[in-house]
């Protein structure tokens, strides 16, 4: 009998979510599970996490401030 091992793949998005603090815990355990498990999921937190410090470094808090309407992109009908 072989045992079934469960595959869990992350995404982009969920990384950034991950780095940022901004999934659920339910998703964060998820995504923490497969960064323990994942030599290359480890590598992009790693990868995601270095990026935000730099980000920190370089602008500092505007980093978390919302984007400026002005600036945001409007769809048109």
């Amino acid at each position: 009998m072989t045992e079934s091992v469960e595959l869990i793949v992350i995404t982009p998005a969920e990384v950034s979510a991950f780095v940022d603090g901004e999934l659920s815990h339910e998703d964060r355990s998820d995504v923490a599970a497969c960064v323990r498990d994942d030599e290359r999921a480890a590598g992009m937190v790693r990868a995601w996490q270095w990026q935000l410090a730099l980000l920190y470094a370089a602008f500092g808090r505007i980093v978390d401030e919302p984007t400026p309407q002005r600036l945001k992109l409007t769809a048109s009908a």
